[in-house]
């Protein structure tokens, strides 16, 4: 984590907005915990997965080596506790996993910084002292699902998790925010919930722009392989339509007005 008084993330990997809910029902009062299932997945490719092929997303990716990913803004509604009710009112953190079932092992540096992460995602949202079954819950409590298995009641991370996340809470050491400066500017004029609105805008935009989506061609049900931006394929679709307009269809015309010439000769 970059800061984490202001919950900065190493890095963002947002999902598209076809997989979360924008906004909030409800004030956040939980944190879910969830594990990938999946051997050392990075944020991206737990991302790709979501938009290609999977209706879910979730806030965060904690990775093997404790590199943490946003996937939703905080203040957008994931999809990851399969209930709508709980969605809206809390944040879900994946972890990676380091082997295969059955054990789905989690390495001691994501349990150390997914620990700090639920400390500081309490401090920010006034949540209270991180525990189990209050403020903090597995994914099995809200649907039928072995997630987040290791991180678990019983199962080999868990105490480990959780004594680590009430550490970070209890020497956290919240520093008051300097005070803004007063400099001149469009963007400066804006709240700070504008602004917001404003980096979470250009950050979709870059997203649109430079995410390689998968084609939605298919033959004899198999999809192409095919990737490309949402502009490549924009600009793609142009050249087809100016080489249909150029090239086709004066092609057509002409046969066509042949084949009318041809019959008026018969039928005369």
């Amino acid at each position: 984590m970059k800061n984490w008084e202001t919950l900065e993330p190493d890095k963002y990997t947002l999902v598209g907005s076809h997989r979360y809910t924008k906004g909030r029902a409800r004030p956040i009062d939980r944190i879910i915990i969830h594990h990938n299932a999946a051997n050392n997945w990075s944020s991206e490719q737990v991302r790709d997965l979501w938009n290609n092929s999977r209706e879910a997303s979730a806030h965060y990716q904690v990775e093997a080596d404790g590199t943490i990913g946003q996937l939703v803004n905080d203040y957008d509604t994931a999809w990851h506790a399969a209930n709508a009710d709980i969605n809206a009112r809390s944040i879900g953190i994946e972890h990676a996993n380091i082997s295969g079932p059955p054990r789905w092992q989690i390495s001691d540096k994501t349990i150390e910084e997914g620990a700090h992460l639920v400390a500081a995602l309490c401090h920010a949202y006034n949540l209270g002292r991180p525990q189990w079954g209050k403020n903090v819950f597995p994914h099995s409590r809200f649907t039928s699902t072995s997630c987040p298995h290791q991180l678990d009641v019983g199962g080999e991370d868990h105490a480990t998790y959780m004594a680590r996340a009430q550490w970070w809470y209890d020497n956290f050491r919240s520093k008051p925010a300097p005070a803004p400066k007063k400099e001149e500017g469009l963007f400066m004029a804006l709240s700070e919930q504008e602004q917001r609105e404003a980096l979470d805008l250009l950050r979709r935009i870059y997203f649109e722009l430079t995410e390689n989506y998968q084609s939605r061609y298919e033959k004899d049900g198999v999809r192409s392989e095919f990737r490309d931006t949402a502009i490549g394929y924009a600009l793609e679709a142009d050249r087809k339509l100016e080489d249909m307009h150029a090239n086709m269809l004066p092609a057509i015309y002409a046969g066509i007005t042949d084949l009318m010439k041809k019959a008026g000769k018969k039928n005369g």
